[in-house]
């Protein structure tokens, strides 16, 4: 439902009576293995999705994209996965709400044409808030 609401949010709907968010957004997962917490999953496929789907031609033409990164990517002071998977640089880490459990990052490509907003699985305790926040993003973005 997280999904249709944040859809909702970044087209104006006014309700989630119609699950349709599929007509306009591409979803998956990094890791295809499912689990209910992030590190207790098996993450043999990760890499492979890394290199051969996240990296492909048809990943790489969205212009936004969401990411429920926390935990898969490798994120240090001299490496960060997600700006050389994605081409993307980080421009900043915000808050929704004053609440630390509901972070996201967000960076941009050189250029302005792509812009990648890290945050946790909105499958997860979200908020609307942060939901509301990245419909904000989005919609500031002038990609849609």
């Amino acid at each position: 439902m997280n999904y249709q609401k944040l859809y909702n949010y970044i087209f104006n709907q006014p309700n989630n009576e119609n699950i349709n968010f599929h007509e306009k957004v591409f979803i998956t997962e990094v890791n295809s293995i499912p689990s209910k917490k992030t590190r207790n999953a098996p993450n043999e496929s990760i890499p492979f999705r890394k290199e051969n789907f996240l990296k492909s031609k048809f990943i790489q033409s969205f212009p936004i994209v969401i990411i429920g990164g926390v935990g898969y990517f490798e994120l240090t002071e001299t490496k960060n996965e997600i700006e050389e998977i994605f081409k993307v640089e980080y421009a900043e880490k915000r808050i929704a709400g004053n609440k630390q459990s509901q972070r996201y990052w967000i960076h941009w490509s050189s250029d302005k044409s792509k812009l990648l907003i890290n945050t946790y699985q909105l499958s997860m305790c979200i908020s609307d808030v942060l939901l509301q926040e990245i419909a904000h993003e989005i919609k500031l973005s002038g990609l849609i």
